[in-house]
């Protein structure tokens, strides 16, 4: 079967958004939901989808049989939007919870930075959710007491070559200082989400708590819009589907891990 890239994009860099101050970021899109996944899951949420991704064109990464990234956050389509119109519009929304999505949110560390000390302000938790790759941004982020922020990285890995050696290292040496909220997300699906990185198994039990293992979606078609409904046949391969999620099952008992299947898609909301 070929592979589907779902909603392709451009690779965007740092670069993309240095014409903006430092209290706007380029938003692709607001929603309120639950949080299907990770340490949230099952809590009202109010969701900023970021746009543009440093993986964005899908095709090294996230365009393979592997993981198909079914998000989009194209880059031309992001509207540049106030960090005071955003923390309006959470505060409005009743969520307690803020997750801010993209695309890869980091590429917009400054902006990120301003927004999640205004969420903080309103008295609003914030759930960030990034590949990992820009590792210093998030220690940062992560080091200033004055933010109730939560970060969950997702290593992306190359589809022909695998996880890249120095990013897993990057990755496990923050999760190694144990910050209480700091969390991985480990992809389950085919080669070469089918392990784990060794590295992560050998945390302390501690820190092993903050992983979540996330069986991914495989698709048979593109779609439009922020939902997938996993029991639409026509959309998304029940197979393939089922074994990556039954992989996932396996590894969470065998590792004494956590799972963490995509909630909003079985519950066909975004």
């Amino acid at each position: 079967m070929t592979t589907i890239r779902i909603h392709p994009d451009v690779t965007a860099g740092r670069k993309n958004y240095e014409h903006l101050p430092k209290d706007t970021l380029l938003v692709h899109g607001t929603f309120l939901t639950f949080q299907g996944e990770g340490p949230f899951m099952g809590r009202k949420a109010f969701f900023i989808r970021l746009a543009g991704c440093n993986y964005g064109s899908k095709t090294t990464h996230c365009g393979g049989p592997g993981l198909q990234c079914d998000t989009e956050f194209t880059l031309a389509k992001g509207v540049p939007t106030s960090v005071q119109s955003l923390v309006e519009q959470a505060v409005a929304s009743g969520a307690e919870i803020v997750v801010v999505t993209g695309g890869e949110p980091f590429l917009q560390a400054v902006g990120l930075m301003e927004l999640s000390l205004n969420l903080f302000e309103a008295g609003l938790t914030t759930q960030v959710e990034t590949n990992g790759v820009y590792i210093r941004a998030i220690e940062d982020l992560l080091r200033d007491p004055s933010f109730d922020t939560h970060v969950v990285i997702s290593p992306k890995a190359n589809q022909s070559s695998g996880y890249s050696d120095t990013l897993i290292r990057k990755v496990y040496a923050a999760m190694n200082d144990a910050h209480r909220s700091l969390f991985l997300k480990v992809l389950i699906g085919a080669y070469p989400y089918d392990s784990i990185p060794a590295p992560f198994l050998s945390l302390p039990k501690h820190i092993k708590n903050r992983i979540y293992l996330s069986p991914v979606t495989t698709y048979k078609s593109s779609y439009t819009g922020e939902i997938a409904n996993s029991w639409n046949h026509d959309l998304v391969d029940p197979v393939q589907t089922a074994a990556n999620h039954a992989c996932a099952a396996q590894l969470v008992i065998e590792h004494n891990l956590r799972l963490s299947i995509q909630m909003h898609n079985f519950c066909g909301v975004a």
